[in-house]
């Protein structure tokens, strides 16, 4: 690479709240980069928005400014000239439709296809619907929406009560309020992404995001993949527990389960990266024990799998010589190893692996009576 600066240079226009995950990818690539960054919020305000982002995109096509100085007898020159991007790049989804209209005049645009910063924290807007289909009711926060913005608790509604107060009266302010929290009581979990990971994260920082003290947090947990566990196991156990309560089908036990592998692959594809570390707890440290959701369904998958096994074994379709709890545990480091073969290629599709690992569990890996027949000449 020659000296100054490598062959492609970009702008990039984005919202504060991305500044630390932008400037650690643009340090790692060979391009360089001209990074201009708006203040977060204004998504709540779209034509601001619209405008502010029209004006960066002019000044950030214009160019930038770079120089030279030499030096002869003593003297010093200075050149400027000014070094036009290859493109503009967009650090913006839709952001409530605050992006509709813009233009770079004389450069090329480029814009995501995402409907907010959260698809750019997972990486595509297939993996954003995912997740959003597997746990809708999901609050993020990132390094950067925390530094920038005041997060949803006490001290964030005292600040709007106020702010509410000075503009509309204390009124408007009350009913303004009584919706900003009808409006937070659809979150059901929260989610925290970095770029280090879930293997990057310390259990002092959870305790602190937690607002916890460690030696409580330890007491309860002691590793931090306890509590992905525990966290896992809730999940699962909401979804679950109406599917508990629907009547066992007439099929059996393929027709009954299929509604679990069906739930299993969907909340799977959506929470890829959280499971090798929760196989890795579950295999390896076997002396923790399984962690207690607290709730009244189910607090882990085996039990759907003992609960249908069980009417199943009534039914006089799967063998009675085994508990059905027994049985559920076989089925269940089947499914496992099911997941395990899909972590470890793209080309798999995880509900068939599922349903492979469901017509081993009842079939066994015995050839069928027609192969048998063929191969020893008779049956």
């Amino acid at each position: 690479m020659s000296r100054g600066l490598p062959y492609s240079h970009f702008s990039v226009v984005a919202c504060q709240v991305l500044w630390r995950e932008i400037a650690a990818v643009a340090s790692s690539l060979p391009h360089s980069y001209e990074l201009r960054f708006l203040r977060q919020g204004l998504h709540t305000t779209p034509d601001i928005l619209r405008s502010d982002l029209q004006v960066a995109i002019d000044l950030a096509s214009e160019g930038t400014l770079v120089g030279s100085a030499a030096g002869e007898s003593g003297l010093t020159s200075f050149a400027a000239n000014r070094i036009k991007p290859k493109a503009v790049l967009l650090g913006y989804g839709l952001c409530s439709n605050g992006i509709a209209g813009i233009e770079a005049r004389d450069v090329p645009l480029v814009a995501p296809r995402a409907h907010d910063c959260v698809t750019f924290f997972l990486g595509s807007k297939e993996r954003y619907r995912a997740v959003f289909d597997a746990s809708p009711g999901t609050y993020w926060y990132s390094p950067g929406w925390i530094e920038t913005g005041t997060q949803p608790g006490r001290d964030h509604m005292e600040k709007l009560r106020s702010e509410y107060s000075l503009k509309y009266g204390e009124d408007n302010a009350d009913y303004l309020m009584e919706m900003e929290r009808s409006w937070m009581q659809k979150y059901e979990s929260c989610t925290y992404v970095s770029l280090g990971g879930f293997d990057a994260v310390t259990m002092e920082q959870i305790a602190a995001e937690a607002d916890v003290a460690k030696g409580t947090l330890y007491s309860h947990f002691p590793i931090k993949e306890a509590i992905l566990a525990y966290a896992i196991h809730h999940e699962l156990g909401r979804d679950l527990e109406p599917l508990m309560k629907q009547p066992a089908p007439d099929a059996g036990f393929p027709a009954g389960v299929a509604p679990v592998m069906e739930s299993m692959a969907r909340w799977c594809e959506g929470h890829r990266e959280n499971l090798a570390p929760y196989l890795r707890f579950r295999f390896m440290d076997v002396r923790v024990g399984t962690p207690d959701t607290g709730s009244s369904g189910p607090n882990d998958i085996v039990d759907a799998y003992a609960f249908l096994i069980d009417k199943s074994q009534r039914a006089g379709e799967l063998r009675k010589d085994i508990e059905a709890r027994h049985l559920a545990e076989l089925f269940h480091h089947i499914s496992l190893a099911a997941i395990l073969r899909w972590l470890s290629s793209k080309n798999l599709q995880l509900r068939q692996e599922l349903d492979a690992a469901v017509e081993l569990f009842v079939h066994g890996a015995v050839a069928p009576a027609s192969t048998v027949r063929k191969r020893g000449g008779k049956a």
